[in-house]
This record gives structure tokens, sequence and C-alpha cells, in this order.
């Protein structure tokens, strides 16, 4: 099992695949080895990840479930770290809430200095850093391809009930095929965006 609360510090750069998108950012043939999220919807992460700038590559993920990313949910402290030539797809049609860096940021949870390059994709509620932010989230950028059918944001697809986004930018490309599509956040519902 899992220890949600635990505290960690990258010391290097991890690789879990390598070559996960082509040159273009599309997703490449062949079979990779499956990421498992860190943490569940009933048990959020709760501790101190400390990236110091290092980057996480190569994750992979395609299965019909939400809370997708290299976290699930995240009630902690997520900093200094970079998503690199990963693929994160929460299918139809329970792929909601799905990011790079976390599909879910509670009210709880923070996230600095974080970016992501790599691929993001689900149905609804859907971020290049996390799907749905109800926490902070500052200083991150996004500059892979974010898509999905509604609440489709470079940063996160929701930011609601008292989020902050922070001196965050995307450069990424953003898809949204119904409503709720934007740049930095599909849409923003009782939260700020500065």
């Amino acid at each position: 099992p899992q220890n949600t609360s635990a505290n960690a510090v990258l010391t290097k750069d991890i690789v879990v695949n390598e070559n996960v998108l082509k040159p273009d950012g599309t997703l490449n043939e062949g079979s990779f080895k499956e990421w498992t999220p860190i943490a569940t919807s009933a048990s959020p992460y709760t501790g101190i990840f400390e990236g110091q700038n290092h980057t996480i590559s190569g994750l992979y993920f395609k299965q019909e479930t939400s809370f997708v990313g290299l976290f699930s949910v995240n009630s902690g402290k997520i900093a200094n770290v970079g998503i690199l030539d990963s693929y994160f797809y929460g299918q139809p049609y329970k792929g909601w809430q799905v990011g790079g860096v976390c599909g879910s940021n509670t009210a709880k949870g923070a996230i600095t200095n974080c970016y992501n390059t790599g691929i993001v994709r689900g149905s609804e509620t859907v971020g290049g850093v996390c799907g749905s932010n109800y926490g902070t989230i500052t200083n991150c950028n996004n500059a892979g391809i974010v898509s999905g059918k509604s609440y489709v944001g470079g940063v996160c697809g929701k930011n609601s009930n008292g989020g902050t986004v922070t001196n965050c930018n995307n450069t990424g490309e953003v898809r949204g095929t119904s409503q709720y599509i934007g740049g930095l956040s599909g849409d923003n519902d009782s939260s700020s965006i500065t």
C-alpha cells in the first residue's frame, strides 16, 4: 500500500519509460509500463513532495477512470518538478479530473513551480497541471497538449470554490469539443486567477 503522507525529495531525474511521445508531441507506437497515480480520491496525498527542479519523464496512463496524474488527489504540497514525455488519458466516460501533476488539488493542496510538457486527455475537468483546483497553484506552466470535452484548460480544467492560480502560464495547445475551454482555466468559479 502507498504511504500517502510520506515526504519525498527528488535527488535526480527519473525516467519511467522512454520515447512515450514523438518529436511532434503526439503519442508514440509501442507498449509502455503503466503508471499508478500516487494516492487516491479516498486517501489524498498529504505529504510534502520536493522535486528540487528535477524532472519525471515517461509516465504513461490510459484507463477508464478519474483522478489521473503523477498524483491522483493532492492535499499536501508539491513543488519544483517537471513532467516530461508523458501521456495521461482518463478514458470516457469516467475520464474526468485529469492533469499532468495531479487530477485534483484540494482546498488544502498547494502546487508550486511545476510544469508539464506531456499530453493530458480526458472527458471533463482536464488541465495541463491539474484537472480541478480548489487550493493554490503558483508559478506553474503547461507546454503540452491538453484535450477533452468540457472544462478544459492549459493550467487547470476547473478553478473553483476559492481556488487561486497565480503567476502561471500556458504555451501548449488546448482543445475542447463542448463548453468551458480556456488557455489558463476552462472555468473560474468563485475563485481567482492573477
